[in-house]
């Protein structure tokens, strides 16, 4: 097994000292003193702490997820796990509640805690045994916790809670004590109470005309017929989405999520257990989620139900249209309700990677809960629920333009630091790597080029320190930090450079935008589908699978870009490209609503 081994001088012996302490988060209350450390992971080592984590002596756990093909094996098996999961909640639940609802409203209502939870979990679980069983240490501090104060309200509390290093802390702990406590010593850090805070919905600031306009409609929104289409969340234009619901000759309105009721953790309703296989992670599963399942589906249930017997929504509306199926367990209970009444649901792809990974998480789930599911062009082989649609997302916005002599834009992202979902991208410290290869194309471009180089970063950081880590490796580029629009940064540069799989190169395309993509592909796993296409994306150059082919490509066409960018062959694989995965209509109310007409 591999070791840390210390070496100390105690009068004329050379003594070896193998007392090392495993190290689970940047929490250094719980890192050890004068001891050398195992990190867990790269998530452990804060950009802005290096110089005292550097002084350590150290070793970092390799990450299981770094070798892809278990990542991959990993996502069927825990797919597998979904379905076993969801079928013994189902019973659990029904019987909890006094309730008798299908396995499908289950999935719509708790499917997406469960995913994210199970996935993370496995992950926590597989690191904590790699570093045991492969490294062998001695040693682990852990902060003593109330652990129901990191039990999420729901799934948006969850969102917040999962990516941060106290929530991360708690579940490695609770772990370590409870499966690993016969292989490490386990040392105890009594800690003041500190109550973590809930967020239970996305705050957004709103304007005086915001407020004017959601108070009309909270008016007009009384106004309905029972058979109408439901639109709710449908991450359309709001002005599109209102023309759409006219044409469909009803009166426009915009729906807003039910309020959720405050509950608190009892922890006596959360005494009972999962009947699931006997197996090392399946009793994982069966410990861990009664004690982890948000409020809102235990404690909360009962109160949340009654309250949407309350709320004036249509009764039977002819279809269900949304984009959000994620974040508002108050809605999900809903239309979870609906659907178990006959009610379709249609749901729209909301974002980019959709149709282009190789497996996502968010994919499927949406495509098995949806009637019909309406992609942005593309489509999946013997599958009806995938509608060819299009996006719509830029429907009726003014075009956008670039600047032949203006300079190079880099849009960058920032990941979390711990992985929270599976699919096929850079996840935890393959964000480092990630990283490397954006400075590596920077570096590659000659000095008259980098000079006109922006870097527009994620307005949200999650702690990888973006901009710090650019200006240590480059002083003569700009640096813009995401906070304004990015349709100025655009229109003043004579390219786009896209660096990850999302929707930006979408929407560079499709605004006909000179536009450079490149990634590592051995992190970016692409569908067979999706592959044959990037093919031809790199065929006209558009596409790169690294950094230096990208810069290469990029100082070639320095001086004219229109001259390439204009090619009748880079046009038409563009326009393809487009079509398949961002497909837009001069006719956007009317194809839309031709279209959601011709389903029902």
């Amino acid at each position: 097994m591999e070791r840390l081994l210390t070496l100390v001088l105690a009068g004329n012996w050379l003594i070896l000292v193998s007392d090392i302490y495993l190290v689970t988060t940047p929490i250094e209350r719980t890192w050890p003193k004068d001891k050398p450390v195992l990190f867990l992971g790269e998530w452990c080592r804060l950009y802005n702490r290096r110089s005292y984590w550097g002084t350590l002596e150290q070793q970092v756990a390799d990450y299981h997820w770094n070798d892809r093909e278990k990542y991959k094996e990993d996502y069927r098996y825990l797919s597998d796990v979904h379905e076993v999961l969801l079928e013994e909640i189902k019973t659990q639940l029904n019987s909890i509640h006094n309730v008798d609802y299908s396995i499908r409203y289950w999935r719509i209502l708790i499917g997406p805690w469960l995913i994210f939870f199970v996935q993370s979990l496995y992950d926590r679980w597989s690191m904590l045994n790699t570093a045991i069983n492969k490294y062998n240490p001695d040693a682990c501090n852990i902060l003593d916790r109330n652990i129901a104060d990191f039990i999420p309200y729901n799934m948006v509390d969850f969102g917040g809670k999962a990516t941060k290093d106290d929530w991360n802390e708690a579940i490695y702990s609770q772990l370590l004590k409870v499966f690993f406590s016969d292989k490490i010593k386990i040392k105890h850090i009594a800690i003041e109470e500190n109550k973590t805070e809930h967020n239970y919905c996305a705050v957004h600031k709103s304007s005086l005309k915001s407020i004017v306009f959601n108070t009309l409609f909270g008016i007009t929104n009384h106004i309905y017929h029972n058979s109408e289409y439901f639109f709710i969340d449908s991450l359309m234009p709001r002005k599109l989405d209102l023309k759409i619901q006219f044409k469909l000759k009803q009166f426009p309105k915009i729906w807003r999520h039910p309020t959720v009721p405050l509950v608190s953790p009892d922890m006596n309703k959360r005494n009972w257990n999962l009947n699931l296989p006997d197996e090392e992670f399946y009793n994982v599963l069966s410990y861990m989620i009664p004690r982890h399942i948000p409020l809102i589906h235990i404690e909360g249930y009962e109160s949340l139900s009654s309250h949407l017997d309350t709320i004036h929504w249509p009764n039977s509306p002819k279809a269900i249209v949304t984009g959000n199926t994620f974040k508002h367990e108050s809605t999900n209970m809903w239309i979870a309700r609906k659907t178990e009444e006959g009610v379709p649901l249609i749901v729209r792809q909301h974002g980019g990677v959709y149709g282009i990974c190789s497996f996502s998480a968010f994919e499927d789930h949406e495509i098995s809960i949806a009637d019909y599911w309406l992609s942005w062009g593309w489509t999946i082989a013997k599958n009806d629920k995938v509608i060819p649609f299009g996006g719509y997302k830029h429907s009726g916005a003014s075009r956008i333009n670039y600047d032949s002599r203006g300079g190079v834009l880099i849009v960058g992202v920032s990941t979390v630091r711990y992985s929270c979902e599976m699919l096929s991208v850079p996840i935890a410290g393959q964000w480092l790597s990630y990283f490397d290869n954006q400075v590596k194309f920077v570096d590659s471009l000659p000095e008259t080029i980098r000079t006109h180089v922006t870097v527009r970063l994620m307005r949200i950081d999650h702690g990888v320190c973006q901009k710090a880590r650019w200006m240590d490796s480059f002083d003569d580029i700009s640096i813009d930090e995401g906070n304004g629009p990015i349709k100025p940064l655009i229109e003043s540069s004579r390219i786009y450079i896209s660096t990850y799989n999302a929707t930006t190169f979408l929407e560079s395309l499709s605004w006909n935008i000179p536009t450079i993509i490149f990634w590592d592909t051995r992190n970016n796993e692409l569908n067979s589908n999706a592959d044959y296409d990037f093919n031809l994306l790199r065929s006209v150059g558009i596409f790169h699978d690294s950094p230096e082919s990208a810069a290469r490509h990029l100082t070639r066409i320095w001086d004219n870009i229109p001259l390439w960018w204009d090619e009748k062959k880079v046009q038409d694989v563009r326009r393809d490209f487009c079509w398949k995965y961002n497909r837009t209509y001069k006719d956007s109310v009317g194809s839309f609503v031709s279209q959601i007409e011709a389903l029902l």
